[in-house]
């Protein structure tokens, strides 16, 4: 049966936003075009001090990385040890990669020292990886933040016309959390 949702057969419709979306939207067919969203109000600058176990190159990411999900408006005070994490991996990902390149220059390798930094390096990696994503550094991570098309503004409620997803549903508790809380 085409256009019923949840059955087999034909597309469903889009809404006028989605067709505005995708570059389909012509008023005779979709009706009034959908409301324009409020714009983005920028936020009060909020920086959150490096913890103080933080050594000297995980420091530098700290500062390259804090003030970018700070600008995103994707930090809160509770990804703070999880920043700290992916910038400390960071950290290790170029210390293992520097040994490693320097054990490779040596005329007479010493292969089992040469195993341990490649095994250790691909574990930094994968945990960097991991902590990429978790954060939303990754492109795929930064497309399910705005991925339903509902404006979100801290504060502001969401009202589609229609019912939401199970997924719709999802990502707004996971922007709900995601919210900054303001610190005192």
């Amino acid at each position: 049966m085409a256009g019923v949702p949840g059955r087999s057969g034909g597309a469903n419709r889009r809404s006028a936003k989605e067709h505005q979306l995708r570059g389909t939207y012509r008023a005779d067919r979709h009706g009034p075009p959908p409301p324009d969203e409020p714009p983005n109000e920028p936020l009060p600058p909020t920086t959150y001090p490096p913890p103080a176990d933080l050594t000297g190159p995980a420091r530098r990411h700290w500062r390259y990385f804090a003030p970018l999900l700070q600008s995103a408006r994707v930090q809160t005070p509770s990804d703070i040890q999880t920043l700290a994490d992916y910038c400390r991996a960071c950290a290790a990902v170029e210390d293992r990669d520097r040994r490693l390149a320097g054990v490779m220059r040596k005329r007479q390798i010493d292969w089992s020292v040469q195993a341990r930094l490649d095994r250790e390096l691909r574990g930094w990696m994968e945990r960097k990886a991991k902590l990429a994503s978790e954060l939303g550094l990754t492109p795929l991570s930064r497309s399910r933040v705005g991925w339903t098309g509902y404006h979100q503004v801290p504060g502001a409620a969401s009202t589609p016309a229609e019912p939401k997803s199970k997924l719709a549903e999802l990502q707004d508790q996971a922007v709900a959390l995601r919210r900054p809380i303001g610190v005192k």
